[in-house]
């Protein structure tokens, strides 16, 4: 069957990278039409909101007076099309009603993890950072890796070039006894 493909971000998708077999270029587009969300997390501050893994909040923290910050990844690994996300800050609690967020994109955690992981270009992460994050607000970025860049949408001097490789979308949460946030992830291309 041949099905003809409009949307530029699915065929991306669609083109296959050397020898790859079309069964994994299926599961990539799978993966593309699935919703994001959080499959791994790094660090004991970092819960799934109702156990829905699109959505993460910091754990208030009662003993601890220094911030702690945990990690978590996305399932989705990207080698290449541009691809466009939505991290929205659903909730901040504290005595400044506002938390400080951190998102961006990573090198796979498995690839990590080995010894002998060689990558195109040299940067491992590109990251946005947002001091004052408060409830409502909305992250849009898009990453292009057919131009090997990253951008924050509403902020266009927040522009990171020189990706290319495996990238995975994270998002980063700062708890304390004073403040923690809540962020939800959705694909929008």
């Amino acid at each position: 069957m041949v099905v003809s493909v409009t949307n530029p971000a699915v065929k991306d998708i669609c083109k296959r990278k050397g020898k790859e077999s079309w069964l994994a270029c299926y599961h990539r587009l799978n993966l593309f039409r699935s919703e994001l969300a959080f499959n791994r997390i790094i660090g004991s501050v970092i819960s799934y909101v109702k156990g829905d893994p699109r959505h993460i909040q910091g754990k208030h923290l009662k003993s601890y007076k220094a911030p702690m910050t945990s990690l978590a990844m996305c399932q989705e690994v990207m080698t290449m099309g541009i691809h466009t996300v939505q991290f929205c800050i659903t909730k901040t609690t504290g005595c400044y009603n506002f938390a400080s967020v951190e998102v961006g994109v990573i090198r796979p955690i498995e690839d990590l993890e080995t010894k002998k992981t060689t990558y195109e270009g040299g940067i491992h992460h590109a990251k946005y950072y947002r001091r004052n994050a408060k409830a409502g607000d909305v992250i849009e970025i898009q990453l292009d890796l057919n131009e090997g860049c990253m951008k924050v949408i509403d902020e266009p001097d927040d522009f990171q070039s020189g990706l290319a490789g495996p990238y995975c979308w994270y998002a980063i949460l700062q708890s304390s006894n004073s403040y923690t946030a809540a962020l939800r992830v959705k694909r929008i291309t």
